[in-house]
């Protein structure tokens, strides 16, 4: 049943507020039957601005160490163990 609009009017009492109305409200909105819409335009990406100038390239750094001061982290024991895990990783492929 289609939802039939109704009309109300302060201070008139023809139109007071009742379950009887209140529920007519109620079932109108639960009647409603969404349908998608029209697909609408294809939205315009806009303008991407100037980037404006690049600037300067920088100076070179300090060359870093070449690491020949490290600490290993592991044990020749723990050494020995990472590269046969290795090596059985490898033969299994």
């Amino acid at each position: 049943m289609a939802y039939t609009p109704q009309e109300w009017r302060n201070g008139d009492p023809e139109t007071p507020l009742s379950a009887e109305r209140l529920n007519h409200i109620e079932q109108g909105i639960a009647d409603i039957e969404l349908q998608k819409g029209d697909k609408g335009d294809k939205g315009d990406k806009g303008d991407k601005g100037d980037p404006g100038p690049k600037g300067d390239k920088g100076d070179t750094g300090a060359p870093g160490k070449d690491g020949s001061d490290a600490e290993n982290p592991f044990t020749p024991e723990e050494v020995t163990a990472l590269k046969a895990l290795i090596e059985d990783t490898v033969n299994a492929y």
